[in-house]
């Protein structure tokens, strides 16, 4: 009997292991040194070219302004003329690709909207035009598996152990370990006598020092159409140059080259110290004065090999320069000279912004450079950023998600407004993307609180800002203090507690995933307040000084987030729940002004805390049950024994005659 029934376990066995072998063929480790090493190959060559790319990154952005062109510089007349310009078309045949669309439900790459995301293949907004331009796939979804029973890639990398580790095959089953006697001999017999023989005798899988080689000096080349992560190149002085921008390096200060890649955005900061006017970086002719190369397979075919050829503004193109006071959204075309005189700088660069326009692998459409100019009398950090747009962006459509699906670590919150249908009480979510995030009151160089610019909270940053608000004043009164309050009120809520009197009138919501389809409430959380603000504030003047009673200056935001349940992502996350408290009021006096023809300023900080909570719950492993095994037993299957025996009670002989089910229950993990 357990002879029949085990072979019929075995045959299901192996059933169940030719239809699930596919399934977990990825979860073994490589058993043999050779079969590892073509594993690593593989995945080494799909890491090739983004390991290329950033080895050029990292060869060239520590070159120092030092740093020479002169043995890699190509010489081109760029003088402007009306002459037409050429028409640049798309040959798909250009540049060999191996990068393909994939279709995908869920793609956490796809962070904009009505918009090709650049490297994401699952993005829907991407044709295959937008993918020729792409350098390779970012990962459209994390791979989930449980680390203490499975690995999704090798984790023995090279084998030093006096064992040899064989692969047997990607089955459901395999031996771990045997107790046969050794089948391998060691033989270290080598007769080495050239340096052939050296050569040929040295382990080819072992790891081996490499060349310190010089600095690497990038090469203009015009072979191929642009590409993700391949360098910017510009004419400067009739010569052509990689563009670079001053960076930070071992310090602070602005001693290194950031050169610029394709399509890579980039942000940074460093510190000039050098207050004087023959520091170039201080004045917009250093970061204008020059020409960008749109594409550069256009420029090789029509001006290289004619020196005396003049660049139309199609393929050396022009920048468009924009001049911003204070702020970014106030900027014009005109700018007064700047100069510095004993320390002090008039109208000098503290911040550059390109927004280069770019139509993929054709190339470079327009670019626009935005300078920040003000005034500075000592050292300061200069503020750099590159941004890419698509040629075809419709920035009406377009708005930059915050995770999809759910929040990433360092995205801004994304806030709308509450609007309710007083036909039928509809409640909508409306947004506005000039005003789309949650932010903060945050202060100026001297401490003020900014009128223009806010701080805009980023998920997971638990941060506490600070900034002061000052009122003159030439008459003292409680509408005075009334005054302050509001003002300070201004700075904390943005008027969003204008005409709210009861805590659940508060409209402001928040999205909880960062990533909003719907306008109604299902996609949004609202924020809650602990209590609305008294607005009884009363004004007194005691001896010499003037004293505001119920002042509100400091709010605490506390955002409640927890992981997604859903099983396609780790590292995303929906918001559950936002609350603000304010602070209780406070008394608040100042000294009167005592001189003659003085002006009394009211001035009070304003605090501001956000912290996040994460309340996910731990996660719970459920193991299922393995399959049920049914075995029917023909009529006549315990014949041999019965057959033999010269009693036969009624018992048995009704167990010989009826068709049993047999259920063996096994469990697989």
């Amino acid at each position: 009997m357990f002879t029949r029934i085990s072979v019929v376990m075995f045959f299901y066995l192996m059933c169940y292991e030719l239809i699930f072998s596919k399934k977990i063929e990825d979860i073994f480790t490589c058993m043999n040194e050779t079969e590892c090493d073509e594993l690593i190959e593989k995945n080494a060559s799909e890491e090739s070219l983004s390991t290329t790319v950033e080895s050029i990154h990292n060869s060239t952005s520590v070159s120092t302004s030092d740093s020479t062109y002169s043995t890699q510089i190509t010489k081109v007349q760029t003088i402007p003329t009306m002459q037409t310009p050429l028409k640049i078309e798309y040959n798909s045949g250009t540049r060999n690709h191996t990068v393909h669309k994939i279709q995908s439900d869920v793609c956490e790459c796809d962070l904009t909207t009505s918009s090709c995301d650049i490297n994401c293949c699952c993005d829907k907004d991407c044709n295959d035009f937008h993918l020729t331009v792409f350098s390779h796939c970012e990962n459209h979804q994390a791979e989930l598996y449980d680390k203490r029973y499975c690995y999704n890639r090798n984790f023995i990398e090279r084998n030093n152990t006096p064992f040899i580790l064989e692969k047997l095959a990607n089955n459901l089953f395999c031996i771990l370990y045997d107790n046969l006697p050794p089948t391998y001999n060691d033989n270290s017999d080598l007769d080495i006598k050239t340096e052939k023989d050296l050569r040929e005798a040295m382990a080819s899988n072992r790891l081996k020092w490499n060349w310190e080689g010089q600095l690497h000096v990038p090469e203009y080349t015009t072979s191929s159409l642009y590409q993700d992560g391949d360098i910017i190149w510009r004419i400067l002085n009739n010569y052509i140059q990689p563009f670079e921008l001053p960076q930070s390096g071992f310090t602070e200060l602005c001693t290194f080259k950031k050169t610029l890649k394709y399509l890579r955005k980039w942000k940074e900061q460093c510190l000039q110290t050098e207050l004087i006017n023959t520091n170039e970086f201080l004045f917009p002719m250093a970061f204008n004065n020059f020409t960008v190369i749109t594409s550069p397979h256009l420029l090789n075919e029509t001006y290289i090999e004619m020196l005396d050829q003049v660049c139309p503004k199609n393929i050396c193109l022009p920048l468009t320069n924009y001049y911003c006071k204070h702020s970014w959204q106030i900027c014009n075309t005109t700018t007064a000279s700047g100069s510095c005189f004993n320390g002090t700088c008039y109208n000098i660069v503290t911040g550059v912004k390109y927004l280069i326009v770019h139509n993929g692998s054709i190339g470079i459409n327009s670019v626009n450079v935005y300078f920040n100019i003000g005034n500075v009398s000592r050292s300061f950090y200069q503020q750099f950023e590159v941004i890419y747009e698509w040629v075809e962006l419709d920035k009406e459509k377009s708005f930059s998600l915050s995770g999809n699906p759910g929040y990433i670590f360092g995205k801004p919150i994304v806030i709308g407004t509450l609007k309710i249908n007083k036909t039928n009480n509809v409640k909508t979510i409306t947004f506005n993307k000039t005003d789309s995030f949650l932010t903060l009151p945050i202060a100026r160089k001297g401490g003020e609180c900014n009128e223009i610019n806010r701080y805009t909270i980023t998920f997971g940053e638990d941060i506490k800002l600070r900034c002061s608000v000052s009122l003159p004043i030439d008459d003292f009164n409680t509408s005075s203090c009334i005054e302050l309050q509001n003002r300070t009120m201004h700075f904390l809520m943005k008027d969003s507690l204008f005409n709210v009197t009861e805590t659940d009138q508060y409209s402001i919501y928040v999205s909880k995933s960062g990533n909003f389809t719907r306008n109604d409430t299902a996609d949004w959380v609202q924020i809650l307040l602990g209590r609305v603000p008294q607005n009884i504030v009363t004004g007194n003047l005691i001896n010499d000084h003037l004293q505001c009673l119920g002042l509100t200056t400091s709010v605490q935001f506390n955002i409640l987030y927890s992981a997604l349940t859903k099983p396609e992502t780790l590292t995303n996350y929906n918001i559950l729940g936002v609350g603000i408290n304010f602070s209780n009021e406070s008394n608040i006096s100042w000294s009167k002004c005592l001189t003659e023809n003085c002006t009394n300023t009211l001035k009070v900080d304003i605090v501001t805390f956000v912290t996040f909570h994460d309340v996910s719950k731990p996660s719970k492993y459920y193991f299922v049950g393995g399959p049920n095994l049914d075995l029917t037993l023909p009529y006549d299957f315990f014949y041999p024994f019965l057959s033999s025996s010269k009693c036969i009670t009624s018992s048995i002989f009704l167990i010989s005659t009826v068709t049993f089910t047999v259920t063996i229950h096994s469990s697989f993990y």
